[in-house]
């Protein structure tokens, strides 16, 4: 049996830009998941840190 390798990718989770609603920003995040998700990529979990934005962890 082969091992899996994964990778792993990290997406901090800020708002895309000046003037843009929050439904804009959600808008923006799910068409970026979405194009991530069809290049093989599956989201793992998203995590609130103290870093001032949430990350999103990628991994395929």
């Amino acid at each position: 049996m082969r091992d899996k390798k994964w990778e792993y990718k990290l997406i901090i989770l800020k708002p895309s830009g000046l003037g843009l609603s929050p439904q804009k920003n959600v808008e923006k995040f799910q068409e970026e998941l979405n194009q991530l998700g069809q290049i093989g990529w599956e989201l793992v979990e998203i995590e609130d840190n103290n870093f001032g934005y949430p990350v999103a962890y990628m991994k395929r």
